[in-house]
């Protein structure tokens, strides 16, 4: 795995590991690790007026020829936050990440494998993994270009970075893409493509911007990359530079031939247009929101054929659905997908959480007032008893099969029905 295409997400963690320039050297590069611990891998302590985690990382960087050490790095990592601050992100299911950035310099056209570990030291869990990186060599003349980093924003000089290839929280107005590009000739027009490609090499998306010259042997650069109609999917991005304003245009295949310099590297999106789908497979998101649609939102949703009439239909469905009493609300979007993610946690079994009985039921209704549960004895099958006190409501699912899969004995709500309210602000 190259220097330029160095970004996972995987392990419990995220990771990016991109080489610059050290300089005037030509023997050496400057390596940046960041990493991002989620704090859902973390064990929080209650302290009262905050929770804290208490986490280390560790880094060893050896040759690959020899399998000598040539760096190693430990350091422990304390996460402090306000109890109100916590409950607010477990009301909302929103997630957050602890970042650390560690700066090495390293031989250029050279190989190692560096091994990264995060050990929670409270609960003792542990997440570890290894990348083979061959750094770049930058000639002391030539035009040249650093790894790609993702940022979230930047003000000047300052950015923050986007670590690993979830790329889902990117805004096409605050982030994008920054480099290094180096022996740039002063005043001399360049233009910077980014083309973005699904898995099977396909162009989903391209932008161009110019690029002059400051006649500085290193200057930095932020880009756009992000398209504001992207969705969910794998991507490759793809950065050339070019000298001519006619190549801009060109196919990816020749764009390859013709750029002055060029790198690459994967991102990854989990949502769409500001919807955050549970699934990267539109086919499924369309199937997931057909619980709780009907009439000609239901239409639209099933004969929607192509990826862009997917998209839009389910734009469409939320944009309807978010008006409330007058007022635009992201509520009930917020709701139901985070009931699909409760679903697919707890009720697959054989299938998709979300596509069983009891999934789709906790989708429209949310969580019961009670559970009355019976599991197998002589004459009776296990089943479980929800009870909605609230709304007077009562549903039964039996184990017919003594397969943990529980059927609801009755019949299913009529089509559109769907309490998000009950979820509460």
């Amino acid at each position: 795995m190259h220097a330029q295409d160095s970004t996972f997400n995987r392990n419990n963690f995220q990771y990016d590991v991109v080489s610059f320039r050290l300089g005037a050297a030509t023997d050496s590069v400057r390596t940046d690790i960041y990493i991002a611990v989620p704090y859902s891998f973390l064990f929080f302590q209650n302290a009262v007026d905050k929770y804290v985690a208490d986490y280390r990382v560790s880094i060893e960087i050896r040759d690959s020829t020899t399998d000598s050490i040539v760096f190693t790095h430990s350091n422990d990592n304390s996460v402090v936050v306000p109890t109100v601050v916590m409950e607010k992100l477990r009301e909302l299911d929103q997630s957050r990440a602890d970042a650390s950035q560690q700066r090495v310099h390293l031989a250029s056209g050279h190989t190692y494998v560096i091994h990264l570990a995060v050990n929670d030291l409270s609960k003792r869990d542990h997440a570890a993994a290894d990348i083979t990186l061959h750094t770049p060599s930058f000639s002391a003349a030539g035009l040249a270009m650093s790894s790609v980093l993702l940022f979230r924003s930047h003000s000047g000089a300052r950015m923050v970075p986007n670590i690993g290839e979830d790329a889902t929280d990117l805004t096409p107005v605050d982030g994008g893409a920054f480099f290094e590009i180096y022996n740039a000739p002063q005043s001399t027009p360049l233009w910077v493509v980014h083309v973005l490609t699904d898995v099977n090499g396909a162009e989903v998306s391209r932008h161009v911007e110019v690029l002059v010259p400051d006649g500085t042997p290193r200057q930095s650069v932020f880009t756009k990359v992000i398209d504001d109609d992207l969705w969910s999917g794998s991507y490759r991005l793809r950065t050339y530079i070019v000298a001519n304003v006619g190549d801009t245009a060109d196919e990816p295949n020749r764009l390859e031939e013709v750029a002055l310099v060029k790198n690459r590297r994967r991102l990854r999106i989990n949502g769409g247009h500001g919807i955050p789908l549970v699934s990267n497979d539109l086919d499924e998101a369309i199937d997931q929101l057909t619980i709780i649609s009907y009439g000609g939102s239901y239409d639209s949703l099933v004969n929607a054929h192509t990826s862009q009439e997917k998209r839009r239909a389910i734009r469409e469905f939320w944009d309807k659905m978010n008006v409330y009493r007058g007022q635009v609300t992201t509520r009930p979007m917020e709701v139901f997908y985070r009931r699909v993610r409760y679903a697919i946690s707890h009720y697959t079994q054989g299938m998709q959480g979300w596509r069983s009985d009891r999934g789709r039921m906790y989708i429209i209704y949310g969580e019961p007032t009670s559970i009355d549960r019976n599991t197998y004895s002589a004459g009776q099958k296990p089943y479980e008893l929800w009870t909605y006190y609230d709304l007077n409501l009562r549903f039964y699912f039996v184990d017919q099969f003594l397969m943990n899969d529980y059927r609801l004995n009755g019949p299913f709500p009529a089509a559109g029905t769907f309490y998000w309210e009950r979820d509460g602000q």
